[in-house]
């Protein structure tokens, strides 16, 4: 497990970062009425959300069997992808499609 936990740590901050990117253009798509951005908006909200918040986790796991120097670089940018993409993410959602009085 030690082995690859350099590889799988920088996995899941990589795509972290780029579904969170992918998110935030379809979320910017949502004014439309085109039934292709509500289709493939919705299903990418459906994954992303469960994927921006478990990924991240994971990723902290194993970056915690790193050795050497790196091991503080990937921790504090796996607690930072925690407390920044994961939560922004769950709160736009939760704003655009849950909540009634959102603008």
């Amino acid at each position: 497990m030690r082995k690859y936990a350099l590889k799988i740590a920088l996995v899941t901050l990589v795509s972290s970062v780029a579904l969170f990117v992918a998110l935030i253009s379809f979320l910017s798509f949502g004014d439309s009425n085109s039934t292709f951005f509500l289709t493939i908006g919705n299903a990418l909200i459906t994954f992303s959300l469960f994927f921006l918040l478990v990924t991240p986790l994971i990723g902290f796991v194993f970056s915690l069997y790193i050795s050497g120097k790196r091991k503080w670089i990937y921790l504090l940018s796996h607690i930072i992808c925690m407390a920044t993409i994961s939560a922004f993410s769950f709160i736009s959602i939760m704003f655009r499609y849950f909540v009634p009085f959102a603008p």
